[in-house]
């Protein structure tokens, strides 16, 4: 292709030569609004025809119409861009630009003949289907639904699309509980002032059951024809998930029925399945129904055809007892079960419980089903056939057998393990199918678009996968070896997976700010997009690797963030963005990550230095030891920043944190003398009534997803680890709660927190009230409108300032102002009360 070729000669010198002018050009530190201005790029997928590339390309963030959809609020401001990969035209819009008005990806149908596609507006999610011939479209007039876990869309031939959709037309509950709750709690403000008919919400709870006086909201999956716009109903009620047959006849619908009811005598989990679910099995085109046992509860993320389309694979359990006293089954054509014998195999680790997120991992070797399970008495998992006769390791010889199957063939499945590519057969045999000499990964996508259960029990049905050996991306087919390959080492930041055909692969190269979008197939490569190209002259804080050992004795490494224009020695002081069990390596520097959430990069922006500590979550006595092993952690990831990097101010130390972080940075500012300040978002603070609070969407939406388990479960089996109730160890939450050890914090405390977090507001203002009651120095500020994380630009551009503003002030204090004394003058050092 010397068209091709010539065109990315030139595409790729002149990215050179911007690059190289960049060197050579001045480049500025980086600012917040630098960062609120990018844009980014969302989903891609090529046709299966091989044919076409679609890429979502979203516009600059401050540019969206509304700021309260959470990470969501950019697909308002999203455009959908068509390439022809057999050529060497530039990308155009699929479809014209309407402002205001997003439009994004949904799914090919089977050959690439038509796409479903989505326009979002301030009240609904419109389904469309366009049509490659002419690139026409054909809006559907439907509320499509977006489910939490499930599958809403499928397409059963180029014809016909299964949709599940809203019959009130209304927006879907994901796209509607981070905004338009101000509008919902208006009307319900104006009923009272009307004064003629009640507005309340009612809440019952009996013998475990939570029910409200709010209904469900009615879901329809309809058959949808591209042709005739014939639209059939096949199943009504509270749908929560469906998937089609391989052979485009059978439709499997799960509806959700009464709600669950909660056993005190089992622990509670953050995420539980709150509501019963039924499955029936609807023929397409008939609409005739086949019922299945009306007393079995399907769990979610499972609902997979065998290959002939002749059997569904399910995890159920009895009405009234546990997840794990139910078992796989299949069901037939004629609603008919049976249960495979897994003679004792568990599909989770020990204390683990199925539920919203935690799925049990099954599916299919042509016409026999599989599972990934354990043995009762080991912890070892692999992947087995089960049959009536009785289990069958499949993965017994791979030393790290691997957690999911990569793609299912004709005659077995494809799955990396032990550095490899493997195709295992339903007779138990493994095949290596990449070099001795070569170790390589599975390299999957996904999109936000996409459900749980097709992320986790959804294989695709071909012979090829994306793989990745640390030096390129690439593409094997089971039937001709490598098809298209990509070298890592063109991109000098993060390269990522973003589609893969038979013979191409997308990729997605994050260069500090810069997002480049290509595909490499047997032609070369060809460049479709590139997002925020100002940011070739822009300065982002790259981090500084800190080696140390963490508290448990293990190698680990911190990561140090220096402004762009300032030394170690320049800056106003070291900020700690703490958080356990992760620190922030500045491998994701994009418009989505940057924006959401206190950043490192951004913290910079002030003149700070800023230290990613990598400490452990474990603790060695659970709860006992909780605070001392996280003030322990902190220092020794400190400790090695100051050693390496002497000039940094050790008597300018402030610890901050976000959620967790934030209730870490509370519970060592009750112990530590180290730190001049503490800042705290978005912290949960008194773990008695932070088990017990509502979440705000409950409130405002008590019939979709209403729960209080999240909370309770949050605290009992979450992070927290309290391990039950405040009753059962009331001695426990108190020393657990920094609310509780306020009489112990002496240096200022910057509280930040909002409305519609579901780490309640309550908890700041609780801790406030507690200093202001001592006399300490504390300052609390609420966000209106916000949830855990910030999505208004203004609020955002706000937020740093107002932390700015904080740490100049007390940063330039000579000494704290406490109530009972001050720091010790001179040099500082760890020490800590006890």
């Amino acid at each position: 292709m010397p068209g091709l070729m010539s065109r990315l000669a030139v595409t790729m010198l002149a990215a050179w030569l911007l690059s190289s002018t960049a060197a050579f050009t001045q480049s500025r530190p980086l600012s917040i609004d630098d960062v609120l201005d990018m844009e980014s790029l969302g989903a891609v997928a090529f046709s299966p025809d091989g044919r076409w590339a679609i890429h979502e390309r979203r516009g600059p963030y401050g540019t969206a119409p509304r700021y309260d959809r959470g990470h969501r609020t950019a697909w308002a401001i999203t455009d959908l861009w068509m390439s022809d990969l057999e050529g060497d035209a530039e990308p155009v819009r699929l479809l014209p630009n309407e402002e205001g008005v997003g439009l994004l990806f949904g799914a090919w149908s089977p050959t690439g003949k038509r796409l479903l596609v989505y326009r979002l507006t301030d009240t609904r999610l419109e389904a469309g289907i366009v049509s490659m011939a002419d690139r026409s479209v054909r809006w559907t007039d439907l509320a499509a639904d977006l489910a939490v876990t499930g599958s809403t869309a499928a397409w059963l031939d180029d014809d016909r699309l299964a949709l599940t959709v809203r019959e009130s037309g209304d927006l879907p509950w994901l796209l509607r509980f981070d905004g338009t709750g101000s509008e919902e709690m208006r009307a319900r403000w104006a009923l009272t002032t009307a004064g003629d008919r009640p507005s309340r919400l009612i809440v019952d709870t009996v013998g475990g059951e939570l029910r409200t006086n709010e209904p469900t909201p009615t879901l329809r999956t309809v058959v949808i024809h591209a042709v005739t716009a014939d639209v059939r109903t096949l199943a009504t009620g509270a749908i929560r998930d469906f998937a089609t047959s391989p052979d485009g006849v059978w439709v499997a619908v799960l509806t959700s029925t009464g709600p669950v009811a909660l056993d005190p005598a089992q622990p509670v989990v953050q995420s539980p399945v709150l509501h019963r679910s039924r499955l029936a099995l609807f023929h397409a085109k008939t609409g005739r129904t086949v019922s299945i046992d009306p007393d079995l509860d399907v769990a979610p993320h499972l609902l997979s055809w065998s290959a002939a389309s002749r059997a569904v694979l399910i995890w159920a359990r009895r009405d009234g007892s546990n997840w794990s006293d139910g078992g796989l089954l299949t069901v037939d054509l004629d609603g008919e079960t049976d249960r495979p014998n897994l003679a004792g195999l568990r599909p989770l680790a020990p204390g683990l419980v199925i539920d919203e997120f935690q799925a049990v991992r099954a599916g299919w070797l042509g016409d026999r089903p599989v599972l990934y399970g354990r043995r009762a008495s080991s912890d070892r998992f692999d992947w087995w056939l089960v049959d009536a006769t009785g289990p069958r390791a499949l993965t017994k010889d791979f030393v790290q057998p691997p957690t999911s199957l990569a793609a299912v063939t004709k005659t077995g499945a494809l799955a990396f393990a032990d550095g490899a590519l493997w195709h295992l057969n339903a007779f138990g045999a493994a095949t290596r199918l990449s070099p001795a000499d070569e170790r390589i990964a599975g390299a999957q996508t996904s999109s936000q678009m996409q459900p749980l259960r097709l992320r986790v029990n959804d294989p695709p049905r071909r012979d090829w996968v994306a793989s990745a050996n640390g030096a390129s991306l690439s593409v094997r087919d089971v039937r001709g070896g490598q098809t298209a390959q990509t070298s890592v080492s063109d991109c000098p930041g993060l390269a990522l997976v973003r589609a893969a055909s038979e013979s191409r692969i997308a990729t997605a190269c994050l260069d500090d700010g810069v997002e480049t979008l290509s595909v490499t197939g047997q032609g070369g490569v060809k460049i479709l997009a590139r997002a925020n190209p100002q940011f070739e002259t822009i300065a982002v804080p790259r981090p500084l690797p800190v080696p140390h050992l963490d508290r448990l004795g293990r190698p680990a490494t911190s990561w140090l963030y220096l402004p762009a224009d300032r030394t170690a020695s320049q800056v106003k002081g070291l900020l700690v963005l703490a958080y356990p069990g992760g620190s922030d390596d500045g491998r994701y520097v994009d418009a989505t990550s940057l924006q959401r959430g206190p950043r490192p990069q951004m913290l910079t922006t002030g003149g700070f230095a800023v230290l990613s500590p990598s400490f452990p979550n474990e603790t060695e006595s659970e709860r006992l030891t909780m605070a001392a092993d996280f003030e322990a952690g902190l220092d020794m990831a400190v400790d090695a920043a100051l050693a390496a990097h002497t000039e940094l101010p050790k008597d300018r130390i402030v610890l901050v944190g976000h959620s967790f972080g934030g209730y870490v940075a509370l519970t060592v500012a009750a112990r530590s003398e180290r730190y001049r300040g503490y800042i705290a978002w978005a912290a949960p603070t008194d773990l008695s009534s932070n088990w017990g609070e509502f979440l705000s969407h409950s409130r405002i939406w008590p019939g979709e997803w209403f729960t209080l388990n999240q909370k309770i479960g949050g605290v009992e089996n979450g992070q927290a680890a309290m391990g039950g109730p405040p009753w059962s160890d009331v001695l426990g939450y108190a020393s657990a709660s920094p609310y509780l050890a306020a009489d112990k914090i002496r240096a200022p405390v910057l509280l930040i927190t909002a409305d519609r977090d579901y780490v309640s507001m309550t908890q700041s203002e609780r801790m406030l009230s507690a200093l202001h009651r001592q006399g300490r120095s504390a300052r609390y500020i609420v966000y209106w409108g916000e949830g855990h994380l910030f999505s208004s630009p203004a609020n955002i551009r706000d937020v740093y300032g107002q932390m700015f503003d904080w740490l100049n002030g007390i940063l330039a204090e000579t000494r704290l102002p406490m109530a009972t004394g001050s720091l010790p003058s001179g040099e500082p050092n760890p020490q800590t009360r006890r």
